[in-house]
């Protein structure tokens, strides 16, 4: 599979502009990968390497603005000033960085993928359990809008796999996504 294919597979919603935010495995960098990271920081896209010692890397996309939105949010502060965070985007996702290489996976990092504040809150409180639903994310609040973006995201991937299966480049993609958004 190459890196593009597996962006596609784990973050078409952050690149179309559905999610603020997505995590996806990554092996190594090749000088290819860093063509497209570069096309994708020309769109409004922005790449950090989470998990830096002696782990599997992972890597955070997001959409910059989407995100600092998120964590302007009141509720989403609390939770995450409760963790340590605290300042911009960057400062968070630098705290975040620290926070992946102390612990496996950081409960509030469902803040930084967009999901509802009071389901990482609910998801905290009660330790991943007594869901009502799991879908991206497990589902303690409102389970029908859970449902419908879980829909929107699973039919953003489909819609982008069969447009990249046709023109095999990135670019179109992010092309796509800005003519949709005007």
């Amino acid at each position: 599979m190459s890196f593009e294919e597996l962006l596609i597979r784990n973050a078409a919603e952050t690149i179309m502009g559905i999610k603020c935010g997505s995590l996806l495995p990554l092996s190594q960098v090749n000088s290819y990968q860093i063509d497209t990271f570069k096309v994708l920081e020309e769109n409004g896209l922005m790449a950090k390497r989470l998990r830096k010692k002696n782990r599997s890397p992972l890597l955070f996309l997001y959409r910059k603005e989407m995100l600092e939105n998120i964590l302007s949010e009141r509720h989403a502060r609390r939770i995450l000033s409760y963790f340590g965070y605290e300042g911009n985007a960057e400062s968070c996702i630098e705290k975040l960085t620290m926070r992946f290489d102390a612990e496996r996976c950081p409960d509030e990092v469902g803040i930084f993928l967009g999901y509802p504040p009071e389901d990482v809150e609910m998801y905290i409180i009660n330790g991943g359990k007594g869901y009502k639903h799991s879908a991206l994310w497990k589902v303690y609040t409102d389970e029908e809008k859970a449902k419908r973006v879980l829909e929107e995201v699973l039919e953003c991937r489909k819609r982008c796999s069969s447009l990249y299966e046709e023109c095999k480049d990135i670019r179109k993609l992010i092309d796509y996504s800005r003519r949709k958004e005007r």
